[in-house]
This record gives C-alpha cells, sequence and structure tokens, in this order.
C-alpha cells in the first residue's frame, strides 16, 4: 500500500488530482483510514494515471475520460470518440497551416518588390493573383488552388466536392511483384483517374475540376460540381480502374479503388477540413467494402 503523497509524487501528479480523479470516480483509493481519512493506493493504479494522462493529451475532458474508462468499451465507439477528436485536432492544425500558408505566399511576392517601392497591399492580396504561385510546389499549388475553388464556391453558394481516392492493397503489389511495378500500378490508375476528370471539365465550362497524388496510393480530388455528377465519377473511376489491364507487367493482377466524398454542403469552415471530411468517408467505404464509394453523412 502506497500512501497518496508517495503516490501522487510517483506518478508526477498533485494530491488535489487525486482527490478530484477520486470525486469523479476515476480512481478509488485502494484503502481509506477510518480514523484519519488518510488515502491509500496500489501499485497497479499506476497505469490508470498514465491513462488518464494519455486521454488528456489527446484533448478529452475528464468527464469523456470517465466514460471512456468505467468499462470495457466497445472498438467502434471508441473509434468514434478518436475519429471526432482527430477532426478537432485537424481543424486546430489546419488553421494554423492556413495562416502560415498565406504568410509564405505573401512574403514570395514582397520578395520580388524593389526595396522601398510602394506597394498596393489590396493588389497583391487577391487570390487568383499569378505571382503568389510562382514559388510553390506542386502539392502547395494544388492547396492553394483548392482553397480558390473552395472560397469561391462558398461565397458564390456553388456546389463542390472533395474526392479521396485510395488504391486498395497497394502494398501487396509492392511486395509481390516489386516497386518498379508498383510505380507502373500508380501511373496507369492516375492516367484512368484523370481521364475522368477531363471528360468532368470538359462539361463544365465555368469552373475546372484538379487532382494530385496525394501519397504513395492516395489521389485527391476537388470537383466543382454537384454531388450527383460526383457520385458517377466515382463510380466511373471505380470501374475503370477495374477494368485496366496490367497482364503486360504482371500476371493475374488486377487492381480496385476506393473513393470517399464530401460535399461543401457538409462543411463550410475550410478546404482543408472538407478533405478531411471526404478522407472519413473514404475510411469508412475501405472498412465496408473495398472497390466502393461512400459519402459523407453529419
Amino acid at each position: 500500500m502506497i500512501p497518496i503523497g508517495a503516490f501522487a509524487k510517483e506518478n508526477n501528479v498533485t494530491i488535489r488530482a487525486l482527490h478530484h480523479y477520486e470525486q469523479l470516480g476515476l480512481i478509488i483509493p485502494n484503502n481509506t483510514d477510518e480514523f484519519t481519512g488518510y488515502r491509500y493506493y496500489d501499485e497497479s493504479q499506476s497505469s490508470a494515471i498514465m491513462t488518464i494522462n494519455y486521454l488528456k493529451s489527446l484533448g478529452f475532458s475528464l468527464s469523456e475520460v470517465k466514460q471512456m474508462m468505467s468499462s470495457e468499451m466497445d472498438a467502434s465507439v471508441l473509434k468514434q470518440h478518436l475519429y471526432a477528436k482527430k477532426q478537432q485536432a485537424l481543424m486546430d492544425v489546419n488553421s494554423t497551416n492556413i495562416r502560415y500558408n498565406r504568410i509564405v505566399e505573401l512574403l514570395n511576392v514582397l520578395d520580388k518588390q524593389t526595396q522601398n517601392m510602394k506597394i498596393d497591399l489590396k493588389e497583391i492580396i487577391n487570390m487568383d493573383n499569378n505571382d503568389i504561385k510562382i514559388e510553390m510546389n506542386e502539392h502547395e499549388l494544388f492547396n492553394f488552388e483548392a482553397r480558390i475553388m473552395y472560397e469561391r464556391a462558398n461565397k458564390n453558394n456553388l456546389p463542390l466536392c472533395i474526392l479521396c481516392v485510395d488504391i486498395d492493397q497497394f502494398k501487396r503489389v509492392n511486395d509481390n511483384y516489386g516497386y518498379d511495378i508498383g510505380d507502373i500500378v500508380i501511373e496507369r490508375i492516375k492516367n484512368s483517374i484523370a481521364d475522368n476528370l477531363t471528360e468532368i471539365n470538359k462539361n463544365n465550362n465555368k469552373q475546372h475540376s484538379i487532382m494530385e497524388r496525394d501519397a504513395g496510393d492516395e489521389f485527391k480530388m476537388i470537383v466543382a460540381d454537384a454531388m450527383d455528377v460526383c457520385r458517377k465519377l466515382a463510380r466511373s473511376i471505380i470501374d475503370d480502374v477495374k477494368e485496366i489491364d496490367f497482364n503486360d507487367v504482371a500476371d493475374e493482377l488486377h487492381m480496385t479503388v476506393t473513393v470517399g466524398i464530401a460535399s461543401i454542403d457538409s462543411c463550410r469552415g475550410s478546404s482543408s477540413h472538407l478533405f478531411h471530411l471526404a478522407e472519413s468517408a473514404l475510411y469508412e467505404a475501405k472498412s465496408e467494402k473495398r472497390g466502393s464509394y461512400e459519402v459523407y453523412q453529419e
């Protein structure tokens, strides 16, 4: 049995915190002296302290921590809690990233100006200003264009969707056939997706839609069109990828992709947040059935 003072010191918490945890029913002392009221704890209760501290570090309140520690929690319920915290954390990060990127964009423009030259700040701070794009790499340019499209759609109440596409079980391609074949698979799937997007742009004279390869086996698209069009686009991408012929590089190799979709109607915050909602829909689709698509639902 460990006295409360020693237990607090050993676990780097205050005695006051332990009293608070006791009041909340999070950690109950192993024994309480009936005459002095002095509390004693068991060494095994240190793991509860570690759990509380870890969950607090993820942004959970003590009431949420209590709910999560009260009994054996179903994995699906725990995932819902974690997804909610993930989205909250991403929104915080995205807010900071947006400020950072806009500062960098503005500095890139100002660095090109002659020293002590008078400038028209209103003219520079223009989301369609091509000078801002000059110093950006492909990924930065995609995110920049995505923000422009999102802000335009949000301001003018225009339709807009995000699609996240993931190549199913791509790791086995690299493991079974090698990275060279993996690169060919990615390139052909990328071309197939791009072909589908080209068709969308042909039919949309007012706005355009763009894509990028986000990670090794993932692609992102921002599509300036309505949900029914994006559903058809997702279905077309899925069907076309299934038909890609890889026999010239690998026998009996067939690939599928899974797609997540989110509409601007589900998010009036930022393009970055909308991308994360599409990712959530993608994960949901992959958990249900690979080679399918899912639309984000609040």
